[in-house]
């Protein structure tokens, strides 16, 4: 495929077309992991890239299951209404049960 891309053109036509087949983000996360390479000592460590992956779990199964909605060309935004519902309705129970209510020791 890419073979087809470098008939006859040049650098600036070949990169032209990747951008354009290619889109905007792959070209933007490109730029931030550059940056934040040479901005930190300990980004591309194991550590770190271990705890990005970590921490970006629970996003990503939204997203994905947001993605398979939107595939089958039925567009519910559901899934994000009912995230947001569910870290305010996490996020009170925490704060309930560190004021003590609901644990038995009122």
């Amino acid at each position: 495929m890419s073979h087809e891309l470098l008939k006859g053109k040049n650098l600036k036509e070949y990169f032209s077309i990747l951008f354009v087949r290619a889109g905007v983000l792959p070209w933007f996360l490109g730029i931030a992991l550059i940056t934040f390479t040479f901005a930190s000592n300990n980004f591309l460590t194991p550590t770190n890239l271990a705890a990005i992956a970590r921490h970006s779990t629970d996003l990503i199964l939204v997203a994905m299951a947001q993605m398979i909605v939107m595939l089958t060309a039925g567009l519910d935004f559901s899934v994000g209404v009912i995230l947001a519902m569910t870290s305010v309705v996490a996020s009170m129970t925490m704060v309930a049960l560190w004021s003590g209510y609901g644990s038995g020791w009122e």
